[in-house]
């Protein structure tokens, strides 16, 4: 596959060398000056890629180049890199219009404008270089009289180049240019084959191509549509989140209710000691007061059942009293009685001789 894709890409670019050739017969003057730079150059590697930009999605391939000579303009290293729209990424190849494609190992004179590597606007023209001839107008030109070609109209921009049959032979070669002529007639004839050999691969190949448009609209499509599904994926994303958020708070609420419970127990249970230990000593000072009141109205109780004992011996004590006093009055009455109405003037008591008015008053005292 490798291969035949090289000698496809080798082909068009003969095709397209020509073709462009022609195109700049009466203008070749007119590429030289607008070209910055004219090289003579060898294809080290080409390296294709998927890029999306203004153009849209297109394959644009890295050319690098290792310089032989410089024919015009100046540069800095050998080593020459250009970037151009087209290339192949895997199975498929993007070909476009007015653009130009290289190959590995290839040998071309590159006609460049002073621009950026990444210019795909840079590449103004190509020649490519079969056996030491360049193909210009279906006929040889010898390098050697290419370049001093363009080395003349770099000298003198006036100078009018025309590569006829003529003036496209050096002196020196003109044995040689039949033998040359029909070599470029063979070419012509092969080409000619090679192409007819290659019209069922280019239907395929253009059917391929469609088939990467549709691809590319499709690609376009898809991009188009995925910040939409990048938006609805987030959003899925969010309300599966949510709804498990909501699972998880409908699994934890049942804990949580019974967190609150216990909490507020727990808080209920915190302000009752509180509040218990507020009431303390209130309640030992009303639990003193109580026993206190305890023990007076114990105290009144037994009072109250001592009182009918305490009057009934007042009632005795009075009664043997007045009992003691009659009893004294009686031996009063009785000692008055003994005198027989006499006046007892004294009474000899020890020895001593008493009043007998104040023995009766000592005895009735006592």
């Amino acid at each position: 596959m490798g291969r035949r894709f090289c000698f496809i890409t080798f082909f068009l670019v003969f095709l397209a060398t020509t073709a462009f050739s022609q195109e700049l017969k009466w203008a070749f003057n007119d590429l030289v000056l607008e070209s910055d730079l004219i090289v003579r150059a060898r294809v080290t590697k080409t390296d294709a890629r998927w890029v999306t930009d203004e153009r849209g999605r297109h394959i644009y391939t890295t050319v690098s180049f290792k310089v032989g000579s410089t024919l015009r303009g100046g540069i800095s290293s050998e080593d020459l890199s250009i970037e151009i729209i087209g290339g192949t990424v895997g199975d498929i190849t993007e070909a476009v219009s007015h653009s130009y494609s290289f190959f590995e190992n290839e040998d071309v004179f590159l006609f460049l404008k002073d621009a950026p590597a990444q210019s795909v606007e840079r590449v103004l023209g190509r020649y490519a270089v079969f056996g030491g001839y360049v193909y210009v107008d279906s006929s040889e030109v010898s390098t050697g009289r290419f370049e001093d070609a363009v080395r003349a109209i770099d000298k003198d921009p006036n100078y009018r180049v025309s590569f006829d049959e003529k003036l496209r032979v050096d002196p020196e070669l003109q044995s040689g240019a039949s033998g040359r002529s029909e070599r470029a007639a063979t070419a012509e004839e092969e080409a000619l084959k090679q192409e007819d050999a290659l019209l069922p691969r280019r239907l395929e190949s253009g059917r391929s191509e469609r088939a990467a448009t549709a691809e590319e609209e499709a690609l376009k499509q898809e991009d188009a549509l995925l910040p939409r599904r990048l938006e609805s994926g987030r959003s899925e994303r969010a309300a599966t989140a949510e709804e498990e958020a909501l699972k998880q708070e409908d699994a934890l609420l049942p804990r949580r209710l019974e967190s609150g419970r216990s909490e507020r127990a727990a808080t209920a249970e915190e302000e009752a000691l509180k509040q218990e230990d507020a009431l303390l000593p209130r309640r030992l000072e009303s639990g003193r007061s109580e026993r206190a009141a305890t023990a007076e109205e114990e105290a009144l109780k037994q009072e109250d059942a001592l009182l009918p004992r305490r009057l009934e011996s007042g009632r005795s004590e009075r009664a043997a009293t007045a009992e003691e006093e009659a009893l004294k009055r009686q031996e009063v009455s009785s000692l008055r009685a003994k005198g027989n109405g006499r006046s007892i003037q004294s009474v000899n008591v020890e020895g001593e001789e008493v009043n007998s008015s104040m023995l009766v008053l000592s005895y009735y005292l006592t």
